[in-house]
């Protein structure tokens, strides 16, 4: 049998690696909400039970409409670990890069 090509081994995502796709994946449609102001993305962290999520946003933007948005992102993210029953160990950071 020929030798598979690099990126085509077998790999089986982890758990933290499978939620960070279905929120990012998500991110379209709920930013709508957001009015183009705010951006975000989740990245798995090495220790396999965090998530951080880094926001980048206008200096513009009010603290607490900025907090009041990343408190709804991390209480989303916790919804879809709760429908996995993956909630009891995630964790979430915050990282802040104002554009």
């Amino acid at each position: 049998m020929a030798e598979r090509a690099p990126g085509f081994e077998n790999y089986t995502p982890s758990r933290l690696e499978w939620l960070t796709v279905l929120l990012n994946s998500a991110a379209p449609y709920s930013d709508a909400l957001f009015q183009g102001e705010f951006n975000r993305i989740f990245l798995p962290k090495d220790d396999g039970k965090t998530l951080v999520l880094m926001v980048s946003y206008s200096k513009d933007i009010e603290s607490s409409t900025l907090e009041e948005r990343i408190k709804r992102i991390v209480d989303h993210a916790k919804l879809y670990a709760a429908v996995y029953k993956w909630d009891s160990w995630l964790e979430i950071e915050v990282e802040h890069r104002p554009e």
